[in-house]
C-alpha cells in the first residue's frame, strides 16, 4: 500500500512498485476500542481511513480522529496462514484492489470479503533475519514458590547479561518482570502473584512484544529460564493460533530466536507438589498433563510471523526439570549437559565459562552429537547470534 505522492490528509491510497519509501511504511497501533490504526510513514497524526461504508468506498490518508472508519481488523489466513485480510471494523468489508487491476496507481477501496481472494490478500514481509548481536533480547525469569513472589531481575540474569556485553552484544537487552515483588527489572508486563496462570502471563508478554516491537516491524530474541520459557512459548503459540480469530491476542509477532533453559516443556515432576502444598495456577500449569502443557503440545515448534528458531537447553544434573522435559519440543537445536558435571537448574542461567561434555543436535546437519563444548551461557549467546554457525 502506498500513500500517493507521500501526501497528507485526503491523499488516496494506491498500489505502487516497492521502493522502501516512507509512503509505503505503515505502523500498526492497537486501538483500545478494538482493531488497529494504520499510520503511514510512522506518523501517528495520520491514519488510513475510508470515506464511508458503501461498497467501493476509497481509502484515503486522513487526520486521526478516533473514528471507527479508521480502525481495521487484521485477519491471518490463506495459504500457509501467512496472508492477511484487512477488514473495516464497521462492516467487516476488506481492503481490495479495485477491479483487480495490478498496476501502479490503482486505487484501493473497500469491498465484500471473498475468503482471501487474490485482490484482498496482503502480506507484510517479516524483518530480515539479523544474525548479529544488536537484536533486542528479552530475558524472562522463572517461577518463585514464595508466598509473596518476586525476583531481583538483575540478580537473576546479571551474570549472563554481563557476559553478553563482554562478547560484543549491545545494551539492547531487557529483563522482564511479572511478579508484584519483582525488582530491578527493565520492563514489567504484570504485577502478579501466582494466581493468574501461564495462559494469561503468555498473553501479557505477547502484547508487550507486539506493542513495543512487532507493530514497529522490529523482531526480538527471547531467553526464558524455567517457567519463563513456557511464557515465551505460550506467547508465540497462542498468538499464531488466535490471530484473526481471537482479538484478545495480538495479530502477529516477530520473534527471531528463542532459547529456553531448564524449561518444563513436558511438565515438571516437582510441580506435582502443587496438589499438596502450593495449589496455585502457575504451579498447576507446569504439571505433567496440565491443560496448558497439553495445549502447547499441539504445536511442537511454534512459529511467529517471522520464522522462529528454537533452542532447548537442559541438564542431566537438573533436579527440578528433567532433561527430557527441558527438550520436550521439536526445537531446531537441542543441547543436553551430561551428568556428574554439577550443572544444576540455576546453573543453566549463571554458568558463563568452562568446558563441559554435552549432546548437541542441530536440524541443519543432524549433529555434531557428543562433544566437549562451552557453558550454557555461551551456548545461549551462540544460539541467539546465528541459527547455524555455532
Amino acid at each position: 500500500m502506498d500513500a500517493a505522492f507521500q501526501g497528507g490528509p485526503g491523499t488516496r491510497v494506491q498500489l505502487w512498485e516497492p521502493n522502501n519509501g516512507d509512503a509505503q511504511l505503515w505502523y500498526e497501533e492497537a486501538a483500545r476500542e478494538g482493531g488497529v490504526y494504520l499510520h503511514p510513514a510512522y506518523n501517528r497524526d495520520l491514519c488510513l481511513g475510508v470515506t464511508g461504508t458503501q461498497v467501493g468506498s476509497p481509502l484515503l490518508v486522513q487526520s486521526c480522529n478516533g473514528n471507527a472508519l479508521q480502525r481495521f481488523h487484521i485477519v491471518w489466513g490463506g495459504r500457509g496462514g501467512g496472508m492477511r485480510e484487512i477488514r473495516s471494523v464497521v462492516d467487516g468489508r476488506c481492503i481490495d484492489v479495485s477491479y483487480s487491476q495490478y498496476q501502479p496507481g490503482t486505487t484501493l477501496w473497500l469491498w465484500g470479503c471473498r475468503n482471501f481472494d487474490a485482490p484482498q490478500r496482503w502480506l507484510r514481509p517479516a524483518p530480515n533475519r539479523d544474525d548479529g548481536r544488536t537484536e533486542p533480547v528479552l530475558f524472562v525469569h522463572g517461577y518463585d514458590p514464595a508466598a509473596s513472589p518476586g525476583y531481583n531481575c538483575w540478580g537473576y540474569f546479571g551474570n549472563m547479561i554481563n557476559k553478553f556485553l563482554e562478547w560484543g552484544w549491545t545494551y539492547n537487552m531487557r529483563t522482564v518482570g511479572y511478579y508484584a515483588g519483582d525488582t530491578q527489572c527493565d520492563v514489567r508486563i504484570a504485577s502478579d502473584t501466582h494466581n493468574s496462570g501461564l495462559y494469561w502471563l503468555s498473553q501479557q508478554f505477547a502484547w508487550f512484544i507486539y506493542d513495543n516491537y512487532s507493530s514497529k516491524h522490529v523482531s526480538v530474541d527471547i531467553v526464558g529460564h524455567s517457567m519463563g520459557g513456557l511464557i515465551a512459548r505460550g506467547a508465540v503459540h497462542y498468538t499464531r493460533k488466535g490471530a484473526g480469530e481471537d482479538s484478545s491476542w495480538p495479530p502477529y509477532l516477530f520473534v527471531e530466536d528463542v532459547v529456553t533453559l531448564g524449561t518444563p516443556h513436558d511438565g515438571s515432576d516437582l510441580a506435582g507438589f502443587c496438589d499438596v502444598l502450593l495449589r496455585d495456577p502457575e504451579c498447576i500449569d507446569m504439571r505433567w498433563g496440565s491443560g496448558f502443557v497439553n495445549g502447547l503440545s499441539t504445536a511442537e515448534n511454534p512459529q511467529s510471523a517471522q520464522n522462529t528458531d528454537w533452542t532447548t537447553i537442559g541438564a542431566e544434573d537438573d533436579a527440578v526439570v528433567s532433561w527430557q522435559s527441558a527438550q520436550g519440543m521439536q526445537a531446531g537445536h537441542r543441547i543436553r549437559y551430561f551428568s556428574q558435571q554439577g550443572m544444576c537448574h540455576d546453573c543453566l542461567k549463571s554458568t558463563t565459562s568452562g568446558s563441559f561434555w554435552m549432546y548437541n543436535w542441530n536440524y541443519h546437519d543432524g549433529g555434531p552429537g557428543n562433544i566437549q563444548g562451552g557453558s550454557p551461557v555461551s551456548s545461549t549467546s551462540n544460539a541467539l547470534h546465528n541459527y547455524w554457525r555455532w
